[in-house]
């Protein structure tokens, strides 16, 4: 396993607790037809069903991926001989038939207590409390702990957050606009997201239409390859 190992997952809504979801609160403010009321409950539903895919016990994972830096070559570039070109790496797993959630996590656990250091992008925020709940759930137990705390989250530790590390020096806020990692991306390497379409809350109805799991594996392998990238372009600035 490589030293420096990328993290993102994907996770979906369970559809089938929806119906145990406890009722939403609806607002009906001076609203009395019976049909307007009706309408803001379906409407306060449908906002409360589009959170379940964060929430681990009414989500799931959908899928794992991981990328990391892969030598593919050594070429001479300006008279210099012998540099490595190297490229990202990206794996990419999913939840199915084949391999149940459970040992989709018991994988992902593997490998990251294989790796030296793991780079994620709100990692200590969702990605690894996501994973570790689901594998309390499913007991699964994780092969190695990782660092959650914003005040252990660097550069150089075990598990770098590139979203806390860059937040805790972000002087824009006061705009508003959510720093995300497509922000991020876009603001620090130029590159724009490429699903701007694409309804992250809808993931695991996604998977029933055609082409649903390439696209959501093209989601997750953007993401993750953006954060190795990232990673790599804040070295020896962030510490």
């Amino acid at each position: 396993m490589p030293k420096i190992l990328a993290l993102n997952i994907e996770t979906g809504a369970n559809l089938a607790l929806a119906d145990s979801l406890p009722e939403p609160e609806v607002k009906y403010g001076n609203t009395k037809d019976p049909l307007k009321r009706e309408a803001k409950d379906e409407e306060a539903k449908l906002a409360q069903r589009s959170k379940m895919a964060l929430d681990a016990h009414f989500g799931t994972v959908l899928c794992v991926g991981f990328a990391y830096w892969q030598e593919v070559k050594e070429e001479e570039v300006a008279g210099q001989p012998h540099v490595t070109i190297r490229e990202p790496k990206v794996v990419i797993q999913f939840a199915g038939k084949a391999l149940p959630e459970a040992k989709l996590l018991a994988w992902a656990w593997k490998q990251i207590a294989a790796a030296d250091q793991l780079v994620t992008f709100n990692g200590a925020g969702f990605d690894i409390p996501f994973m570790l709940r689901r594998s309390t759930l499913l007991n699964v137990r994780p092969e190695t702990y990782v660092e959650m705390s914003k005040y252990h989250v660097n550069m150089s530790s075990a598990h770098a957050d590139l979203m806390q590390i860059l937040q805790q020096s972000e002087t824009g806020t006061g705009l508003g606009i959510p720093r995300t990692l497509s922000f991020y991306v876009k603001q620090l390497l130029g590159d724009d997201f490429p699903f701007p379409d694409l309804d992250q809350s809808r993931l695991t109805e996604l998977l029933a239409e055609e082409n649903g799991y390439q696209k959501i594996h093209n989601l997750c392998a953007w993401n993750v390859r953006s954060t190795l990238i990232l990673f790599s372009a804040l070295q020896g600035i962030y510490q």
